[in-house]
């Protein structure tokens, strides 16, 4: 009994470790995407910026500057960045729709980018898919002050001239770790 027990414990030991058991370190020293840094003052990148609307004190900004058009190799679509009091506060990417033939449910866009996040970042992200059929998944991965959420939006089957194909698009948020302990 006690050599299965052994055994048990040193064959599930290193399952255990995948998870991120530590905060990321390399992102919070990122602390944004390239020239967009988390708690940047809206003064720096005003010129660069569209109010698209006001959400809960939050002003939300579409980037039309000419730095930061690609996510490493893949291109964005958009660029949007939230503001509160001033002070930069959250970073959304989006790529563009894509067209995927694969019979894998998730895009080669997504992983890809789960991929190269994962090699810049030095570690597998936690995976989640919400609770509400829309197909989306998640990749989370989180260090002390920031965290980063790479999603897989399904968009559903289009026609594309009598023929269905499954679109989809990622979406990338960079932002601080919300304040947990303020909630209990």
């Amino acid at each position: 009994m006690k050599k299965i027990l052994v055994y048990l414990l040193f064959v599930t030991l290193p399952l255990l470790s995948y998870s991120q058991s530590e905060p990321n370190l390399i992102l919070d020293e990122k602390n944004g995407f390239k020239d967009l840094k988390i708690g940047d003052n809206y003064s720096k990148w005003s010129s660069d910026l569209t109010l698209t609307n006001t959400d809960n004190g939050i002003k939300y900004y579409d980037f039309i500057g000419s730095c930061c058009k690609k996510l490493f190799s893949s291109d964005l679509e958009k660029i949007g960045l939230g503001f509160k009091n001033n002070i930069l506060d959250v970073i959304f990417l989006t790529t563009p729709t894509e067209r995927d033939y694969s019979e894998s449910w998730t895009s080669s866009e997504y992983r890809y980018l789960k991929g190269s996040f994962g090699e810049v970042l030095e570690e597998k992200a936690y995976e989640s898919a919400p609770d509400d059929n829309s197909g989306d998944i998640n990749s989370i991965w989180l260090g002390n002050k920031i965290q980063l959420i790479l999603t897989f939006e399904y968009m559903g089957l289009k026609d594309f001239d009598g023929k269905y194909i499954k679109t989809s698009r990622c979406k990338v948020l960079i932002s601080k770790r919300p304040d947990l302990k303020s909630g209990f």
